[in-house]
């Protein structure tokens, strides 16, 4: 959750740089392809946010569970082949 969180906020602080509601003087500077990249970037970094809020999500389903208990199993028995 803390990723997602990060992401989220980190990705809106650029989103509305690029809008030019924060640093206004700061973004005047900028030329079009550079706030597009920015606006890009945001938007990937918004959407890397809604991927793991739902990944924190469902991992707490019982089908997530049961992924984690799988990989667990799986990890142990490789560890154990390793020997």
């Amino acid at each position: 959750m803390t990723y997602a969180l990060f992401y989220g906020i980190a990705g809106l602080y650029l989103m509305l740089m690029s809008f030019g509601i924060l640093h206004r003087r700061y973004m005047a500077g900028w030329d079009g392809p550079r706030i597009l990249a920015l606006q890009i970037a945001a938007g990937g970094l918004i959407v890397l946010s809604f991927y793991y809020g739902w990944q924190a999500w469902f991992l707490t389903t019982e089908e997530g569970k049961q992924i984690i208990e799988m990989q667990e199993r799986m990890r142990r028995q490789y560890m154990q082949d390793q020997r």
